[in-house]
């Protein structure tokens, strides 16, 4: 899988904007970008960890002491950022910032 992701990267030199992404996978954000969310965060509670779920916020605390998630977090971390933010294009912008 990583060999995968690296080579996507290397093929495409804007990897990191929302248009970068397969077709399929911007229909689907897109026909799912308001739906209604229990939840909104903004950049500053997802980096200090202060969301309601603390399996999430435990994660983002292991991101910015040790570098790193745990390889099973790291999925749901992804996916909650998309879940808690007004639209994918917000949500993409935040994981930049955790780079």
């Amino acid at each position: 899988m990583e060999k995968t992701w690296i080579s996507y990267l290397v093929k495409r030199a804007n990897y990191d904007q929302y248009q970068s992404l397969p077709g399929w996978a911007i229909k689907t954000l897109d026909d799912h970008a308001n739906d209604e969310r229990e939840y909104i965060y903004d950049l500053s509670e997802f980096t200090n960890a202060k969301t309601h779920d603390e399996i999430w916020n435990a994660a983002q605390n292991q991101l910015k002491t040790e570098g790193r998630i745990h390889n099973y977090l790291r999925m749901l971390w992804g996916k909650k950022i998309l879940e808690w933010t007004p639209n994918p294009q917000i949500a993409l912008s935040f994981f930049d910032r955790f780079k």
